[in-house]
């Protein structure tokens, strides 16, 4: 029996003991339907939710990516002190017995339909629920509830093995302190909680209507603020490091009024407007470190990336890579010295794309760092090669006349621009038109290896990546 949920009434309710069925919740009405607000185990979560099987999506919602799903509960498990999860929101086409809890103390006004109760789950909850939001939080807790359970069998075979071969007592207490980590680890899935929305007599028609509607309102938080706020990982914690001290990017140009600020950097956007001052945004700055050092790899590529690099590395390598641009792009010394700011910079030359720095960072992974290996969970290589620093900074001067804009007499307004080399279209790396690569036509990593190849032979040949025919 669990402890009361109101001493002073002797509520007392059994539900939260490993897979009960029998849970306290709070009754109310949701679009003229009951609706029950509770908290359940995630090890209830496993028992008795409705399985997720990215093989096979249910038609009341979107296919589940068995990749980021995973991420969620091994999220979960690595941060047992400041995990954060939504709760689930469930929904049934029937509705779900419950008993009013008629000694609770729980004052609303009369016209409010609120109290506290005993919800049941059926025993066939898991086929008759569908879940409307979590999907992906509820595949990952199955997916780690099931990894902890088979690394603990292995454990456990290991000691086994280990005491039948007279291991030593080092090697004993190693493998023993791995099945305590591995059991407590289990038994958080008794313990702790997530919030949970189950609304009945929502059918399937009426669960797709709000799906789409909660699509077309309810945006993801952007990129550019969720790296504002993101005080944890090396990579961002070195591009904040970056817009701080570098002359590049630290500080404001000069105010065209006292009261309106001009940063050189925009911390919120996930990419600078067209007339704004600022030269980039730092979602853009992060973004091309990361590519910097990872290559064309992403991060949830690599394990323990935090482990692998450190911030002071990535700020040093980052520097690099920024002051070649300062030092061999005169549009980069421009803006390093407040003659030019990014509204101008944005008309004159593809530097400004943020996709073209984008395939230049690519390129600096291969010429300054040597591409190095995220295979072997050894630290990343970060040591700057001369050499290679030298030809990059070749590639960057060179590039300045090949990527310059020009107007474009098919277009009436004088800030429509067009690349002056036509080549860059003929590689259909760019929109015919287009000032940079963009949308569907985005293929960074051919222009990553396009870069590359030109910085390491030293020069500048459009001709083996031109495409007569698709799209790139």
């Amino acid at each position: 029996m669990s402890e009361p949920i109101n001493n002073k009434n002797k509520v007392v309710l059994d539900g939260y003991r490993f897979t009960g069925r029998s849970v306290g919740a709070v009754s109310t009405r949701y679009s003229g339907r009951n609706q029950f607000l509770t908290m359940v185990t995630f090890e209830q979560v496993v028992k008795l939710f409705p399985k997720v099987d990215p093989k096979n999506p249910h038609d009341r919602n979107r296919k589940v990516d068995a990749k980021r799903a995973k991420a969620a509960g091994e999220y979960w498990r690595d941060n047992p002190t400041d995990w954060i999860f939504p709760p689930l929101i469930l929904v049934l086409d029937d509705d779900l017995v419950f008993q009013s809890l008629e000694d609770a103390d729980v004052r609303v006004p009369d016209n409010l339909n609120l109290q506290m109760v005993r919800l049941v789950l059926p025993p066939d909850f898991d086929q008759e629920a569908f879940i409307a939001d979590g999907q992906h939080r509820c595949f990952g807790i199955c997916y780690i509830y099931a990894q902890c359970h088979e690394e603990l069998k292995d454990a456990r075979d290991a000691l086994r093995q280990a005491r039948g071969s007279g291991a030593s007592e080092s090697d004993i207490r190693i493998l023993q302190s791995k099945i305590d980590a591995i059991t407590h680890d289990i038994s958080r899935f008794e313990t702790e909680t997530i919030g949970v929305q189950i609304i009945a007599n929502a059918n399937k028609s009426l669960q797709q209507e709000w799906f789409i509607t909660m699509s077309d309102y309810q945006k993801p938080i952007g990129r550019g603020e969720s790296v504002r706020m993101d005080e944890k990982t090396n990579l961002t914690n070195a591009a904040k490091q970056i817009i701080s001290s570098h002359s590049l990017f630290a500080g404001e140009f000069p105010r065209i009024d006292e009261e309106t600020p001009n940063p050189r950097v925009d911390e919120r956007k996930d990419n600078v407007a067209r007339g704004s001052g600022a030269i980039y945004s730092l979602a853009n700055i992060r973004d091309w470190v990361a590519t910097l050092v990872l290559g064309s790899k992403s991060e949830t590529s690599v394990d323990k990336l935090d482990e692998l690099t450190s911030v002071d590395q990535i700020v040093d390598v980052a520097n690099a890579f920024f002051n070649a641009l300062v030092e061999s792009v005169p549009y980069f010394e421009q803006l390093n010295s407040a003659t030019l700011q990014g509204a101008e910079f944005r008309k004159l030359n593809g530097f400004s794309s943020p996709t073209i720095i984008r395939g230049l960072a690519l390129a600096a992974n291969a010429e300054l760092l040597g591409s190095p290996s995220l295979e072997s969970g050894d630290p990343i290589d970060l040591e700057v090669n001369e050499a290679g620093l030298s030809r990059f900074k070749k590639l960057l001067s060179s590039l300045v006349s090949e990527l310059e804009y020009m107007d474009d007499p098919a277009r009436t307004k004088p800030q429509k621009k067009r690349m002056k080399q036509g080549e860059w279209y003929a590689t259909q790396l760019f929109r015919e038109g287009a000032t940079a690569p963009q949308s569907g036509f985005q293929d960074r990593a051919r222009l990553g290896n396009m870069l590359t190849e030109w910085s390491e032979k030293g020069k500048i040949d459009f001709a083996p990546f031109v495409k007569t025919s698709g799209r790139a």
